[in-house]
């Protein structure tokens, strides 16, 4: 085990006010056989400069710039294609991992055999305060549970090779991430989760995450045309999601 390579994949635009956290976040991390692959996607800001500043010191990073916008989706694609490691993960340029991270979960694999593996997060706003309650996520998650709410955050997710290799983001859904795990699922891959908080997910008001309406309508285009549901069943899983994100958002007695 001790030899296995994680490949992190890592796309940012206009990243700068966040992405040296994000990257200190793999530097700290108690498994350090990685390869971080940045992916610019043609920044306007000063984020190129902190990436070549990171990379001339740490050869474990790869900073990869494209030459126009790709859009998160087809960066992810890109760093993907260009990873050498037995497993890839993903780090959003505004998210932090806590140290444990990547060893916690590759030890799950180890002992499940799990293909996709995900983990708890803490959700935090622009200044890194913590917003509502941990969203801790189940042990397990399987096809028809995912379909009905999405436990499994990109920046939490790490993947075996094998299925690295065989799938891709589909840059025609605003949920790209969520799209494939749903398909990785109706595969029959097992996809297993660590309960302990590992990651916190940062939740801005501009970003996608932080717009409820946008991230609505886009679900409901998965149902319907990713998945081909009629409108009945895509009403019932539309009404599971809407329920399951204000649970996620809700915040405990004491923080009120």
């Amino acid at each position: 085990m001790q030899q296995l390579l994680v490949s992190i994949v890592m796309p940012a635009y206009n990243a700068e006010a966040y992405i040296s956290l994000a990257i200190d976040s793999v530097l700290r991390q108690t498994w350090q056989n990685f390869e971080l692959i940045i992916m610019d996607d043609g920044s306007q800001d000063e984020t190129p400069n902190l990436i070549r500043q990171y990379a001339s010191q740490d050869k474990r990073i790869r900073p990869v710039f494209n030459a126009k916008n790709l859009g998160v989706a087809e960066s992810r694609n890109r760093g993907l294609r260009l990873s050498q490691g037995d497993y890839i993960a993903f780090l959003d340029s505004d998210d932090i991992w806590r140290p444990q991270k990547l060893e916690k979960q590759l030890q799950l694999a180890q002992t499940t055999g799990a293909a996709i593996l995900y983990s708890s997060y803490a959700l935090i706003d622009e200044k890194g305060k913590k917003k509502c309650n941990d969203y801790i996520v189940p042990s397990q998650v399987d096809y028809p549970s995912l379909l009905k709410c999405n436990v499994i955050g990109c920046s939490t997710v790490l993947l075996s090779r094998e299925v690295a290799t065989r799938y891709h983001f589909e840059r025609q859904y605003y949920h790209e991430d969520y799209a494939l795990w749903l398909q990785i699922l109706k595969d029959g891959y097992m996809a297993v989760g660590a309960t302990e908080v590992l990651v916190d997910y940062r939740v801005m008001a501009q970003s996608r995450a932080g717009n409820k309406y946008t991230s609505a309508k886009y679900r409901w285009q998965i149902y319907r045309e990713k998945l081909g549901f009629s409108f009945f069943r895509s009403a019932i899983l539309f009404f599971q999601y809407g329920i399951a994100g204000l649970k996620k958002y809700q915040k405990s007695k004491k923080e009120n």
